[in-house]
């Protein structure tokens, strides 16, 4: 739902709760009205940043130091919508979905893998294609383990013909 239409139901109806899906638990979580208009002006901010790219490379690396620099890693404690886009934190699996949302507006075409990732079980990343090829995307693992370096920009290239 966009955010007019939100602000618009939330005036004209009085509604109070509005339910968005939970990709991790596959259900709906309900989010007050207002928790849910924060979200999506926080949402629209990050994809009006980052609008501003003709190449899927830079767009995509703009996104990726953005969710590094601004959003903590946090296994400790239950993870959102909410927690990531107003309290700046997300466990694991989170990453992978909030990713793949920005980049299906953005129409960069992004898959989310699940399976096992170093020592996680039931760990979600991305495959996301850019510029005609295929990388995976672990954004979570490079937050969790410190590392510097862009996995998917290292060594984490798919076969392009595997992928279409």
């Amino acid at each position: 739902m966009d955010l007019e239409l939100a602000k618009d139901l939330k005036d004209r109806l009085e509604l109070k709760n509005i339910g968005i899906l939970d990709y991790e638990k596959s259900r709906i979580k309900t989010y007050s009205v207002d928790d849910y208009i924060e979200i999506r002006e926080k949402f629209d901010e990050i994809i009006s940043k980052l609008s501003k790219h003709s190449n899927e490379i830079e767009l995509f690396e703009e996104l990726y130091n953005y969710i590094k620099e601004n959003i903590k890693y946090d296994e400790e404690n239950e993870s959102n919508i909410k927690t990531f886009y107003l309290e700046k934190f997300s466990n694991h699996n989170l990453f992978a979905s909030v990713i793949d949302d920005i980049l299906r507006v953005l129409k960069i075409k992004s898959h989310i893998i699940s399976g096992i990732s170093y020592d996680k079980p039931n760990c979600m990343w991305n495959q996301v294609k850019l510029e005609g090829d295929w990388y995976n995307v672990d954004l979570a693992s490079d937050l969790k383990f410190k590392t510097n370096k862009k996995i998917w920009q290292s060594g984490h290239k798919l076969f392009s013909r595997m992928m279409r």
